[in-house]
């Protein structure tokens, strides 16, 4: 068998997120994130998270989107 394109585990997928307050840009990986959410009206995933520089809580701090 030969490995044409090496693809990334579902948990080692990087999310990048931004915070509402402060406006911390971060990465983190999939399997990090603890309130992931799957919109079917828009047909996207996304998870609110606290933002570890300002503080600002789960559904006023960092909304991370998934790699397109």
């Amino acid at each position: 068998m030969k490995i044409t394109k090496q693809g990334t585990p579902k948990g080692e997928r990087i999310w990048k997120g931004c915070c509402w307050q402060c406006k911390s840009e971060a990465e983190a990986k999939e399997s990090e994130l603890t309130k992931i959410t799957h919109d079917q009206r828009e047909g996207v995933s996304f998870s609110w998270e606290k933002c570890p520089v300002c503080g600002a809580g789960p559904y006023s701090g960092m909304l991370f989107y998934p790699p397109c």
